[in-house]
């Protein structure tokens, strides 16, 4: 079993919220024999692999690094929301529960291009609109 392997499994114990002792419990095994999948210096069995399935352990992404039917795109995403400690997460799923609401799903969207020379800063309150300072660029 490799080091990447083990990283991989180690990954989807925290982001199942796993402590290393549970999902030995999951294989089949104690503690100790886990920490030495994570570390890579045991490999773990094909029935192991099915009983960490079963709790929603990405098998694919633990034997071949790449998540479960997800486009590039939704892979990427996946892997920098298993970065994330706990408070950001919480905030990702906050920003998604409120984009996602039906009343924001009415709300018409526009783009607006601009060409901005210049020093430009700006804030946003939640509910008010996006708000740009800019300066004036001397002639």
């Amino acid at each position: 079993m490799t080091i990447e392997i083990g990283k991989r499994l180690e990954n989807e114990r925290i982001r199942l919220n796993y402590t290393q002792q549970k999902m030995g419990e999951y294989v089949g095994i104690g503690r100790r024999a886990y920490i030495n999948y994570e570390k890579g210096k045991r490999e773990i069995s094909a029935e192991g692999l099915n009983n960490i399935d079963k709790i929603g352990a990405d098998v694919l992404y633990i034997t071949t690094g790449k998540p479960s039917a997800l486009s590039e795109e939704e892979q990427m995403i996946i892997m920098e929301y298993r970065k994330m400690n706990i408070s950001e997460r919480a905030q990702v799923l906050n920003a998604i529960c409120k984009i996602s609401t039906p009343e924001n799903q009415t709300q018409q969207r526009a783009e607006v291009k601009q060409h901005i020379e210049g020093n430009a800063s700006g804030s946003y309150a939640e509910g008010n609109a996006y708000t740009i300072h800019m300066e004036k660029k001397p002639i």
